[in-house]
């Protein structure tokens, strides 16, 4: 997964989730049923009878608590919206992984969405919410990029369908996905393992928006570049490329016409975008595996802002004055770190059951602060569980 040298386990384990390369042998397929068109998001706060439900973590203590759902897998992005959170990822570490979905009305309580909508063809890398609904993405659950499915829609974030092989879209495993002006942008690998955006007015029908090109001398057979993150902000959509090697920025004012930009630094690997006043926040690593935090002026002129030692940061979002990033070290150890001016940067209290390799891996704006998701357990591979993050005692 780019160029990640923090664990060999994380490679192997967590991280590898959003890696480009073939997908494992396929296991019994989903259905085959057409998805049903998004319809106007849900607003309504009454959830379904679920299977079982994660119990919240009693504490009037503050600072953030770590809750383990005690499934197999890991959360790997969390929007608001429907009954109140939706958060996506894949739910074993057996082959064929498969996707799961997971709701909350308050970011305490989680349930598993009813049924397999589809997600039991391919693993869930990351979701948004647009003008038509919810829009999931990730990498197909069969061998080849093509074998299962990496696309799902839904109306509320309760009921998914899986899109069928979309008209004109051919390989394709997806890493990113947003919702800007009357659009859907999903990022990632889309032609033999190049690197590439698709745009939907409705999550179901597909068109590239950008696409890299495709050296004829690889025939399509050696993974050449991977889209990593896509972002919104003032000036646009921006989306950031691994080209193995080096990285660049590209950004549309129209989400039509492109062009390119340097990285933030030399051999930066981003990971995630969040806008910043005019500007932009970028997070992810270094070339030294060192975790950064980059800030953006109104023409993207970059700066690191914060190295945060030998690790991994993986997302970041803002809510009102305040940014929050998701990060943890080398070693496990998890980190929240929060900035009111985008330029300093403080640790967030963890409460003592935020234990080591207890991972924050996405995160998202939710009422006056923010809830974050990932996977606990162990360092060992099949050893982790879903997780969700929440903070106690006050902002």
């Amino acid at each position: 997964m780019g160029r990640v040298r923090i664990a060999a386990v994380l490679v192997a384990g967590v991280l590898a989730t959003a890696s480009c390369g073939k997908a494992t042998p396929a296991g019994p397929g989903g259905s085959t049923a057409p998805p049903a068109t998004p319809g106007p998001t849900s607003t309504s706060t009454a959830h379904p009878s679920p299977m079982r439900s994660a119990s919240p973590i009693a504490s009037v203590r503050s600072g953030w608590s770590a809750q383990d759902l005690a499934e197999p897998g890991a959360l790997m992005d969390v929007v608001a919206g429907g009954p109140g959170l939706v958060a996506v990822g894949y739910r074993s570490w057996e082959e064929p992984t498969i996707g799961t979905a997971w709701t909350s009305v308050n970011g305490v309580t989680w349930s598993p969405v009813p049924g397999p909508g589809g997600l039991d063809r391919g693993r869930m890398n990351a979701v948004a919410l647009g003008p038509a609904g919810f829009v999931g993405v990730g990498r197909p659950g069969g061998e080849g990029y093509t074998a299962g499915a990496s696309i799902w829609v839904s109306r509320d974030g309760l009921a998914w369908s899986v899109v069928e092989d979309p008209p004109g879209v051919g390989d394709r495993d997806l890493t990113s996905v947003v919702a800007w002006k009357d659009r859907y942008f999903a990022g990632g690998n889309i032609n033999g393992g190049w690197a590439g955006v698709l745009t939907s007015l409705d999550g179901i029908g597909w068109e590239v928006a950008w696409a890299a090109p495709v050296p004829a001398e690889t025939k399509g057979l050696l993974a050449g570049s991977e889209v990593t993150a896509l972002g919104v902000f003032a000036g646009g959509i921006v989306t950031a490329v691994d080209e193995r090697p080096g990285t660049s920025i590209r950004l549309s004012a129209d989400g039509l016409t492109w062009r390119t930009l340097g990285p933030p630094e030399d051999d930066a690997f981003v990971r995630a975008f969040a806008p910043w006043g005019d500007g932009l926040l970028a997070v992810g690593h270094d070339d030294r595996s060192h975790g950064a935090i980059w800030l953006a002026d109104d023409a993207l002129g970059w700066r690191r802002v914060a190295d945060l030692g030998e690790g991994e940061v993986m997302d970041v979002a803002v809510s009102g004055d305040r940014a929050l990033v998701a990060s943890f070290k080398a070693d496990g150890t998890p980190a929240l770190l929060t900035s009111t001016d985008g330029e300093s940067w403080e640790p967030e209290a963890l409460l003592p059951d935020a234990a080591a390799w207890t991972l924050p891996l996405a995160v998202t704006a939710f009422g006056d602060s923010f809830v974050a998701v990932g996977s606990t357990g162990g360092a060992a591979i099949g050893s982790t569980r879903l997780a969700v993050w929440h903070r106690a005692g006050g902002r």
